[in-house]
């Protein structure tokens, strides 16, 4: 795994990703998720905390629902999982970005 330096919020706000925080910084783990760098094990975890449960998996990819949700969130079982992966999915899960951050940071 590359050496990462830690992550301005400047850097991340081209992607819309900046979680609120006073000293400009963020911490390792959220930035490791926020450069395309979460593992699918931290992206599953947020998605069955906020009500998910996965309902299947097919090949390497696994398949959560929710009551209420129309359409199933697919994460891929990638060690690192994309940023626009993450985005469409809470997108499609209906998570707002200040809830992925609560729900990451726990």
């Amino acid at each position: 795994m590359p050496k990462l330096s830690p992550v301005s919020l400047e850097e991340l706000a081209h992607n819309g990703l900046a979680p609120a925080r006073q000293d400009g910084r963020v911490p390792r783990p959220l930035a490791l998720c926020l450069r395309g760098l979460c593992a699918y094990q931290q992206l599953a975890k947020v998605f069955g905390a906020d009500g998910f449960r996965c309902m299947r998996t097919e090949g390497d990819h696994m398949v959560f629902v929710k009551p209420g949700v129309i359409r199933p969130v697919v994460i891929p079982k990638y060690a690192a999982v994309p940023v626009f992966i993450i985005k469409n999915n809470l997108r499609t899960g209906g998570i707002s970005r200040d809830r992925y951050f609560e729900l990451l940071g726990q």
